[in-house]
């Protein structure tokens, strides 16, 4: 778990990674990795040229399937999208959410 300006960003068990608001006391998603992987890297950068940025990556996508038992899908399904697209504990990915509003600008406005 990690606290910066106000909001604790968490990893969820599901592979969702969330943001809470402590102010507000709002909860958000922001991102998901594959059944199995391990959301790992997350960092936010407030003013990158004016934007801020959520960054994060995943890692062994698919680890441990054999141990889960879901009942809304098929997981042999669900192994071969991940063992197709990624490969079953063969790969990660980094990603990023661009063009955020500047924090730092959107703090000081709010103070006005």
């Amino acid at each position: 778990m990690k606290t910066r300006k106000k909001q604790i960003l968490i990893q969820h068990i599901n592979n969702f990674v969330w943001a809470y608001n402590v102010d507000t006391k709002q909860l958000s998603r922001i991102l998901s990795v594959p059944a199995g992987a391990e959301a790992t890297g997350l960092q936010a950068v407030d003013n990158r040229n004016g934007f801020s940025y959520v960054m994060s990556n995943f890692q062994h996508p698919g680890d441990g399937l054999d141990s889960f038992a879901p009942t809304a899908v098929n997981i042999d399904d669900v192994k071969k999208a991940i063992d197709a697209t990624y490969g079953i504990n063969q790969a990660g990915a980094v990603g990023y959410i661009q063009g955020l509003p500047n924090v730092e600008k959107l703090q000081e406005e709010l103070k006005k």
